[in-house]
This record gives C-alpha cells, structure tokens and sequence, in this order.
C-alpha cells in the first residue's frame, strides 16, 4: 500500500508540472517579462489573425506564437494600396490599437460609414493615422474621396 500511495503522489506531481508549463506558455511567460518578447508576441498574433482572415498584412516580422493569443493589448497595420484596405475585414479585441498607412500616390481618409469612431484626415502618401478600439462591434469605413473604398474591423469584447 504505501508504494501505491508513492506512485500517485508521482503521478499527481507530473500532472501539476505539466499543468504548469502548458499554462506559462498560454499565458505568455512570466508577469513583467520584457517588452521585446511581448511585442514578438504580439506580432506573430497579428500573422495567425490575419492568416485566419485569409489577408496579407505585409508583417515582415516571422515570429509566431503557434496559435496562442497573448492577454494584453496588440497592434495590427492596415495598408491603403490600390485603392483599397489591406486587409479589408480585421478581427481584433477591445483595447486593440489598428495603424492606416497610405502606401498609394494619392491621399486617402479613414471615415466611419455611420457616427464619427474612425475620422482620419486626408492622409498622404506614408502617412498614417491610428486608432485604439475600445468598444466592441463592427466599424464599417470607407474613404471619402474615394467611396467606393470600403473595409471594416470587428472589435470582440474581451481577449481570451
């Protein structure tokens, strides 16, 4: 009997340190781990969703995360080329931060359809206009000078 007790309290112990390392890895590290490891974090993230939304998003960036999403705020860049947005449907989550970038020879906005949530000014060439999404819902855009561009980004309400 008490070997039958040894081998569970292995057992139980090998459970619990698994345990631990899978939720470290899914929790992103250590608390206050440095800022360099949360941005690769981050920025692989942005490829899984936009790989998901089946866009480019022309990250350069090659870390990935394997499919983990990281618990704090992330940053996603939408390119105006060819008179569109790219990508034209972006996934992301409350406290999310999205950055226009004009990539075309010509001046574009960033101009809600309805209410006034995304009001960029004419931006030219590689100039860029950012907005950080604190409330969930759809936000449809378009750019008013040229109306038939038009995009949205889908804020979910929390990270999970």
């Amino acid at each position: 009997m008490g070997q039958s007790l040894w081998i569970v309290l292995v057992i139980i112990a090998l459970i619990l340190i698994v345990g631990g390392v899978y939720h470290f890895s899914t929790m992103g590290g250590w608390v206050g781990q440095d800022t360099e490891m949360q941005n690769s974090t981050s920025t692989g993230n942005q490829e899984s969703n936009t790989a998901l939304n089946s866009v480019s998003n022309n990250n350069t960036n090659d870390t990935n995360t394997g499919g983990l999403t990281p618990s704090g705020p992330m940053h996603y860049t939408i390119d105006i080329t060819g008179f569109a947005y790219s990508p034209t449907t972006l996934n992301i989550k409350t406290g999310d931060t999205v950055t226009w970038t004009n990539k075309d020879s010509v001046s574009h906005t960033v101009t809600s359809d309805t209410g006034s949530e995304l009001n960029s000014q004419l931006l030219s060439r590689e100039q860029s206009y950012e907005h950080t999404f604190m409330t969930s819902g759809t936000y449809d855009y378009h750019c008013t000078p040229h109306p038939m561009m038009k995009a949205k980004v889908i804020v979910s309400w929390m990270r999970i």
